[in-house]
């Protein structure tokens, strides 16, 4: 009986150990390439993060530096976003169980540029068409707080003539 209690309190130390290590590791990475990797391909078109940093903890902090998504061929500007510097806190649970609780948000620089071509279809058609959003949940509290906003630009281009 003692050596099964032994043997599990070392595994709980193991478990507990890798947990932690996973947790130190994670604050102390910098998982930007991947991301950006992952989310241009799901876009289809070139995405670049120069720094992604996220904080676990009850309140998730994700920290982002220099987005920069493609604009479609042909559009007015190269960059159909661009985020200088974001910060959102985001609910750890509302990750595992939805709708995602975001505590605050706080943008700087960000710059959207919104446009239909020839045939009017717009550049905010992105990946795979058969790739729709999900509907917003009915049960949605609503947690979306705390929104702060430093030189925004949005810019809203009519189909060509």
């Amino acid at each position: 009986m003692r050596r099964a209690a032994i043997i599990g309190s070392l595994f709980l130390a193991i478990v507990l150990t890798i947990g932690l290590g996973g947790i130190l590791l994670l604050e102390a990475t910098d998982i930007a390439g991947p991301v950006g990797r992952y989310a241009a391909g799901k876009a289809g078109r070139p995405l670049t993060i120069a720094s992604l940093r996220v904080r676990p903890g009850r309140w998730v902090t994700v920290e982002l530096q220099d987005l920069r998504l493609a604009n479609v061929s042909g559009g007015s500007t190269p960059e159909m976003v661009t985020i200088r510097r974001a910060t959102a806190e985001v609910d750890l649970l509302s990750l595992v169980a939805g709708p995602m609780i975001v505590r605050r948000l706080d943008l700087d620089g960000l710059r959207v540029v919104l446009e239909r071509n020839a045939e009017g279809v717009g550049n905010w058609q992105l990946g795979d068409a058969a790739t729709k959003p999900r509907p917003p949940s009915p049960n949605d509290p609503g947690g979306r707080t705390g929104a702060v906003a430093h030189r925004v630009e949005i810019a809203w281009a009519a189909s060509p003539t």
